[in-house]
C-alpha cells in the first residue's frame, strides 16, 4: 500500500508516495516526476513528520531512503494496517 507524503530537501520539495515502510527505511516515488537527489531531506508520512531521512539509492522513479532515527514500531504498524 502506498501512503501520501511530502519530501523536502535543501533544493527541492515533492509530493511522494511512500511504500515498503519499515522502521529503518522506505521507498519513495514522486507524484510529480521531480525526485529527490541523494542526500538529506525531511519526510512527512501523512501527518507524521518531519522525519529526517537520507536518500541512499535511486532506481528509476524510486528512491530508497533511510531514517536517521528508527521509526517507532507503532508508527509502522499503524500504516501497515491502513
Amino acid at each position: 500500500m502506498a501512503i501520501h507524503g511530502d519530501c523536502v530537501s535543501a533544493t527541492q520539495a515533492a509530493g511522494v508516495l511512500v511504500s515498503h515502510l519499515a522502521a529503518d527505511r522506505c521507498d519513495l516515488v514522486s507524484e510529480t516526476g521531480t525526485m529527490l537527489a541523494e542526500g538529506e531531506a525531511s519526510l512527512w508520512i501523512g501527518a507524521i513528520g518531519p522525519l529526517a531521512v537520507v536518500a541512499e539509492e535511486r532506481r528509476g522513479k524510486h528512491v530508497i531512503v533511510r531514517f536517521r532515527e528508527p521509526l517507532d514500531p507503532r508508527i509502522v504498524d499503524h500504516f501497515k494496517g491502513a
